[in-house]
């Protein structure tokens, strides 16, 4: 196969086969349940999905730096407990205390992969384990319903605007946001830059340290953001919530097109993934009759296939640069 074919199938699979396959996932569920394309159906889809969305925005930066952030999930629920212990006091508590808590702990993360050149699953495994015992302490493994400054919040987040949930407007509004900084500001260059090659960003005079504590930061900040969110959505903190919501991110990350090797990928993939994952997960409710553990072997399955695909193609590619070197 010719090299300009692989570039185009590659550039195929990136841009447009996450959509592609949302698509059909659509029409074949439109066809077979007659609920699926009732507006309280799509909007319920957008709601689920949402606050899960958010921290894959936030995935799909790290993962572009060839990172990976174990600990969103934990960030997700200690965000949700500290927003519900800061509920009875001053609003700006409520929301500062967890978006800022969020952003330490991807800074942490950020500082001891770039600064201290330790392994990302290692450092963020750490965090996952640390945080998520912090949760259980902290909560003392009990629900934390919203005092009455949080009730307000609540109503906002549950509530629609012009027939779109609220929630779902932050999701998109994070996702545009990351679109545009991706595309059109010299720290999304970098992003690029550092996940095709550190080392070759480096000889360019590219901070790659800074660009990959700013990368864990922003993956912070989502998290927490997302854990904010869902608890005004559910009106407490809850301790369990987001139990392997970090798996779920990353698999919504790479059934995207963004590649887990960094250096290749785009937010609207993202988005594509994270419906995807969010569409599996109704189409078994709608079915009724399968267990919900359906779902994991499912979006197990797409995100194996997406990435030996991402794998024969690179492998391929690799190959025949190899080959005109040597020509």
């Amino acid at each position: 196969m010719k090299k300009g074919k692989i570039s185009g199938i590659k550039n195929l699979l990136n841009a447009h086969g996450a959509f592609a396959a949302l698509l059909l996932i659509i029409l074949a569920a439109s066809f077979i349940y007659s609920d699926f394309m009732t507006y309280t159906n799509i909007s319920n889809v957008f709601r689920q999905v949402s606050a899960k969305g958010i921290v894959a925005v936030g995935m799909t930066f790290v993962i572009l730096t060839r990172g990976i952030d174990l600990s969103v999930g934990s960030s997700v629920a200690l965000s949700g407990i500290l927003a519900a212990m800061f509920s009875d006091g001053h609003p700006v508590l409520m929301i500062a205390v967890p978006l800022l808590t969020g952003i330490l702990i991807g800074l942490i993360n950020g500082f001891c992969i770039a600064k201290l050149k330790i392994a990302p699953f290692i450092v963020t495994l750490s965090l996952m384990m640390a945080v998520r015992g912090v949760v259980y302490i902290v909560s003392d493994e009990h629900t934390m319903p919203y005092g009455e400054a949080g009730e307000g919040l609540s109503r906002f987040v549950n509530a629609d605007f012009l027939g779109i949930p609220v929630l779902t407007i932050f999701f998109l509004v994070c996702l545009f946001v990351a679109m545009a900084a991706a595309s059109r500001t010299r720290f999304g260059r970098n992003i690029y830059a550092v996940g095709g090659n550190e080392d070759a960003a480096n000889l360019m005079g590219i901070p790659v340290d800074r660009v990959k504590i700013l990368a864990y930061v922003i993956c912070g900040f989502c998290s927490a953001l997302g854990g904010l969110l869902l608890s005004a959505r559910l009106g407490s903190g809850q301790p369990y919530v987001a139990n392997a919501w970090e798996m779920d991110a990353i698999a919504a990350v790479a059934i995207g097109g963004t590649s887990l090797a960094g250096g290749v990928g785009k937010f609207s993939g993202t988005f594509a993934g994270v419906m995807i994952v969010g569409l599996v997960s109704n189409i078994i409710n709608l079915q009724g009759t399968l267990s919900s553990w359906w779902q994991n072997i499912i979006t197990g399955a797409i995100l194996l296939a997406v990435v030996v695909v991402q794998s024969q193609i690179r492998t391929h590619t690799e190959r025949t640069k190899r080959k005109g070197e040597t020509a």
